[in-house]
């Protein structure tokens, strides 16, 4: 719905405003209109009672002259219309006298206008001296009365129509006033920009209405903040692992191109090159894969697994490298569980790659698997150099180096563990000391992610 939210609270407030004065208006008018037929309708029928007792008081032989029974009551008429619906004489005869008094119900108050003057009247039944019937008519002129109620009617929608006037100005600046929130919201959003959305808008800075909106706008400008972090750590991290690769094959391919060569040197070349872009394609795709994970757009399919059995063939790979370093892969305990098995399979992986590329020489890497309650345990132990207990509690997070000097990245390797464990509805821990690192995993045996 357009338009502006000061203008219809203005509307509103002064069309609020002009129905509740119109209505009280109306009922004064109403009021005052039955007020004055009740003291009319009071003053006529005592006068009727008067005229009345009049004609009983005649003892004359002539018939009573009506015009001078009411003589000290000059906006008092009298009428008397015999059966023949005939004025009788002596009756006042200027005035039009409606046909509701001469041929209606007795007893019933009759309004009426006559040129410029108001009129009421009510009919009565009696008999004169020779006990004729007659229809006795005694009418008021109230004309101050309609009046009144007309020029107090006037200055009222007079007055009306200039409250209705301030009203609306002061409407109109109490819906400004009313509305500043809103302007000191729309100003400080307006400087919000991609190196300021660690902003926080303080919610006790506007009234209580607007504070529930402010709230679910600092949490919208979290989440942008985190996916502009994410972004940030993808292409970052996509740059960093793709730059040293890419530079190799460049200078080795200049290289290559600087004279002739032997087909056993190209194919040295060819196989070298094949294997860093098998890297940056496993690169791409481990951040690809995080990136889904991250963002809970990752497709889980559960099945049965055999916890061993899917360590013993990790175990049987790693250990090709791992007998470069004379270090041996240890398996302990067995345990299945509902789980996605590739996702199970590349977290494994990834703490196996870590601890083979840290263990010692000539020392021992230890997968140990265990039960706990509803729970499935494992853990990857190899002996090496201690982690820092500080660096234990930041090791997972991205882009996290292993001091402040250091240039070399720890990878995605973990990072993408934790987000695929978050997936599966597990965690993720690491534990070092006395030259002994274990990373534990927890997942549960039946899982309901979908």
């Amino acid at each position: 719905m357009r338009g502006s939210i000061a203008t219809k609270l203005t509307l509103h407030f002064t069309l609020s405003y002009f129905l509740i004065v119109s209505a009280a208006i109306a009922f004064f008018w109403w009021f005052s209109s039955q007020h004055f037929n009740d003291m009319d309708k009071q003053y006529i029928l005592s006068k009727s009672d008067m005229v009345i007792a009049a004609i009983d008081d005649n003892t004359q032989e002539q018939d009573i002259n009506f015009s001078t029974i009411l003589t000290d009551h000059p906006d008092t008429h009298v009428l008397a219309i015999n059966n023949a619906n005939q004025l009788m004489p002596s009756s006042y005869q200027g005035l039009t006298v409606p046909s509701k008094l001469r041929e209606g119900r007795p007893g019933q108050l009759v309004n009426w206008q006559s040129e410029i003057a108001y009129f009421k009247g009510i009919a009565t039944i009696t008999r004169n001296r020779r006990g004729e019937n007659f229809r006795l008519i005694v009418i008021r002129d109230v004309s101050y009365h309609a009046e009144f109620l007309n020029s107090s009617t006037k200055n009222m929608i007079l007055s009306m129509g200039l409250m209705f006037f301030i009203l609306s100005i002061i409407g109109a600046f109490v819906a400004w006033y009313g509305l500043s929130p809103l302007r000191k919201f729309s100003m400080e959003t307006s400087k919000i920009d991609i190196n300021t959305l660690a902003t926080r808008l303080d919610q006790q800075e506007y009234p209580k209405e607007m504070q529930s909106s402010i709230q679910v706008f600092n949490l919208m400008l979290k989440r942008l903040e985190g996916s502009f972090d994410q972004l940030s750590f993808y292409a970052a991290n996509l740059a960093h692992e793709l730059r040293t690769p890419l530079a190799s094959m460049t200078v080795r391919n200049q290289c290559m191109l600087q004279g002739e060569r032997s087909s056993l040197e190209y194919k040295d070349t060819l196989e070298s090159n094949i294997e860093e872009l098998e890297f940056l394609s496993k690169t791409v795709t481990d951040i690809l894969l995080m990136a889904k994970a991250e963002s809970e757009q990752l497709a889980v399919n559960n099945e049965r697994v055999d916890v061993y059995e899917l360590s013993s063939k990790l175990a049987d790979y790693f250990q090709l490298l791992a007998d470069e370093k004379n270090v041996n892969i240890i398996i302990e305990g067995q345990a299945e569980l509902n789980t996605d098995s590739a996702l199970l399979r590349r977290i494994i992986a990834n703490l196996l790659s870590n601890a083979v590329r840290h263990a010692d020489d000539n020392s021992k890497i230890i997968i140990a698997i265990a039960e706990e309650n509803d729970n499935i345990q494992l853990s990857v132990s190899n002996a090496g150099k201690t982690i820092p207990t500080d660096d234990c509690t930041h090791l997972f997070e991205r882009n996290f180096t292993r001091n402040k000097k250091s240039t070399v990245n720890i990878g995605i390797g973990l990072t993408l563990s934790r987000a695929l464990l978050n997936t599966l509805g597990g965690r993720i821990w690491v534990t070092s000391a006395r030259q002994n690192t274990q990373f534990y995993i927890r997942l549960p045996k039946t899982s309901d992610t979908v």
